[in-house]
Order: structure tokens, then sequence, then C-alpha cells
């Protein structure tokens, strides 16, 4: 079973600041062990991320129609083992790009950004979180900053933002429905 190395490489800058004059990224595959290039493919955006989950990885973008694309693929064959694509536009409180952090936690895979959604190793959703600011949120955040933590439960609240008086940051919650108990701020990891 030989190892690999996956990067994502975006081989031209913005130019002017202008998304749409930039390259796609792509994702390039090598050898652990010699460098050797195994495989390079050119995903459908400039604006990408990945990570690993086993031996695949899973890859998020923002596609140019402003929404997302969450996959899960084997990085050297490119074979699909479950994609996502979503019905909301993306869409950010300040006039930058929108954006898609993914992450892994407790087998839990998460799309983080204006929009976050929560996925399980086999791709089903167990939950979608939409920026909102309001009750549940410090207003003015940038993106939503969601956790899972080991009992399976979801940590909720806007990144970025600046709380207001004694607003708290945002809920705990064994689903999407943000209808657990109030967090004064994110979660800490060691």
């Amino acid at each position: 079973d030989e190892s690999h190395l996956v990067c994502l490489v975006q081989t031209g800058a913005l130019t002017d600041g202008d998304p749409d004059r930039a390259t796609p990224t792509r994702l390039v595959v090598l050898a652990a062990d010699t460098g050797r290039k195994v495989a390079d493919r050119a995903l459908r955006s400039n604006n990408a991320g990945a990570v690993s989950l086993g031996s695949d990885v899973v890859v998020t973008q923002v596609l140019p129609d402003a929404r997302a694309a969450v996959t899960r693929l084997d990085p050297v064959t490119g074979d699909t083992r479950w994609a996502f694509r979503s019905r909301a536009v993306l869409r950010t409180p300040s006039t930058g790009p929108a954006w898609l952090y993914p992450i892994v936690e407790n087998g839990v895979v998460v799309a983080n950004g204006p929009v976050t959604w929560a996925f399980t190793a086999d791709g089903a959703v167990l939950g979608e979180w939409h920026l909102q600011g309001g009750d549940w949120a410090v207003r003015g955040g940038w993106g939503l900053g969601v956790s899972v933590l080991r009992n399976g439960w979801f940590a909720v609240g806007e990144d970025g933002g600046v709380g207001l008086s004694d607003e708290d940051y945002g809920t705990v919650s064994e689903t999407d429905a943000r209808d657990g108990f109030s967090i004064s701020g994110p979660v800490l990891v060691p």
C-alpha cells in the first residue's frame, strides 16, 4: 500500500483581486517516498479546500455559480465515493469571496463557511447551518464555526464576530435545530 501526498495547487494568482481571472485549483497527488507525480486533475473552482479521510480526500469547492460542492474521492484514481452540491448560494456579509474550510472531527466531515454542512463518512447530511446572526450567535461574524463533540453533538457559533453586550457565542445541540444550550465561546481543541 503506497502512501501519497495530496496537494491543492493554484497555478495563477488572483489578478487585481478578481477571482474570475484566477485559474482553477489543481489536485496533485505525489508518491510520498519518491515525490513522483501520480495524479493531476483540475478542479472546477479556484476556491478549494481538502482534508484526508482515511485513504481518501474530501474536497470542498465554491463553484462559479457560488454553490458548494463537497466530494469524497480516491485521490489517485479520482473515483468518487460520494458527492454533494448545495442548493444554497454561499454569500458572506463582506465583499470577499465565499469559502469552505473542510475538517474531520470525531468521524464527521464538516465543511465550514457562511453555510456549513456536516456529513457522515458515507456522505449522509447530518446538518446544515446558515450564517445569520441573531439570538443564537454573535452578530457580525464572517463564517460559521461548527465543531463536532465526542458525543456527536454540534457546537455552533459565528466566527470573527464581536459580541454585543452579554450575547452568547452560539449553542451546543444534538441536531442542526440549535435547540440546545448556550455557550459563551468556541470549542477549544488541545
